[in-house]
């Protein structure tokens, strides 16, 4: 039973409450009293549609709030524990209507949509109208009688929550089958990148030495002349630089004994040519190993490309693989 309302900005009702009696109630004035706005407050917190128009004028928003008795342990308490509400001996229904038309819902104090409004309602009240029978036109109405008729309207009830719970677990069920192909999609592309990632074979240890190798490969041929040239200023003629040592160290190595000042000049010029011949043979040594390899370079060409692209593909540098 309706046992409170609460109105406040609606219409033209600044603030008003009412409180009801068990039996039979009945609201009487002339026309033009606001009879017909308290119905009309009591349907929107039932779960009618929402209006900016229902808002008092310079009123930023309308509230209303209404506040049953239900009986413990029928349909609506069934009801409202399917729907995570909390149940108790009374509901509060509330509904507020701002002035720019947004609504908002509550239930017992938590958000709630209009249509569960709507619903809760269907378990709480009935309003008859002028109208009223214009509804008998709908499939929905013309069932309540028949369950009404028969008698079974707790029936009918529990069998709408029922449904109501059915069409819950078959909406997680489709869920859980969603994510279960999800989680099934996201399995098969990780098993395709781990062997995207094991038939790369990617080893952080020989990575620095693969571009080591790329990039000599790369450059072979300034390598190669720049050795030959380099050899060829050292010692491959009587203008080299290992000649003309030669020939300043004998010289003066002859004039040491007129004066002993030159030794330390002379000493550090026999050093020269020692580490100069050093110098050629270990220049002789790398010309001998390195050669042209378009076969080896093409191979760490493609190497290094793959490692870059797995690279940017899973967004890591080269050394994360």
């Amino acid at each position: 039973m309706l046992r409170r309302l609460f109105i406040r900005d609606f219409v033209i009702v600044d603030r008003l409450e009412l409180d009801f009696d068990a039996g039979f109630g009945v609201l009487t004035g002339e026309t033009g009293a606001g009879k017909s706005i308290l119905v009309d407050a009591l349907s929107l917190v039932l779960g009618e549609r929402a209006e900016a128009t229902v808002v008092r004028a310079g009123a930023e928003r309308a509230e209303i709030a209404a506040e049953f008795d239900v009986e413990r342990g029928g349909a609506l308490e069934t009801w409202l524990r399917a729907n995570d509400f909390e149940t108790e001996d009374s509901v509060l229904l509330r509904r507020v209507v701002d002035a720019g038309g947004r609504s908002r819902a509550y239930l017992n104090g938590l958000p709630a949509t209009a249509g569960q409004l709507r619903d809760a309602a269907g378990f709480l009240a009935d309003i008859h109208g002028q109208h009223a029978h214009l509804s008998l036109m709908k499939v929905d109405a013309q069932r309540r009688l028949l369950d009404a008729r028969a008698g079974q309207l707790e029936l009918a009830r529990e069998v709408a929550v029922r449904f109501h719970e059915w069409r819950q677990l078959r909406d997680a069920r489709a869920h859980a089958a969603r994510d279960a192909e999800a989680a099934m999609r996201e399995r098969e592309m990780l098993e395709f990148q781990v062997r995207e990632l094991e038939g790369l074979a990617f080893d952080a240890a020989r990575w620095n030495d693969e571009n080591a190798e790329h990039r000599r490969l790369s450059h072979a041929v300034a390598l190669i002349e720049g050795v030959e040239a380099a050899l060829a200023a050292l010692d491959d003629s009587e203008a080299a630089a290992g000649s003309l040592l030669d020939q300043a160290a004998g010289k003066l190595g002859h004039l040491v004994d007129h004066d002993s000042a030159l030794a330390e000049p002379v000493e550090l010029l026999e050093g020269a040519r020692i580490q100069l011949s050093e110098a050629v043979h270990a220049l002789a040594r790398y010309r001998e190993r390195l050669d042209l390899d378009p076969a080896r370079l093409a191979e760490l060409d493609a190497r290094i490309d793959a490692v870059m692209a797995a690279a940017r593909k899973h967004r890591v540098a080269p050394e994360e693989l």
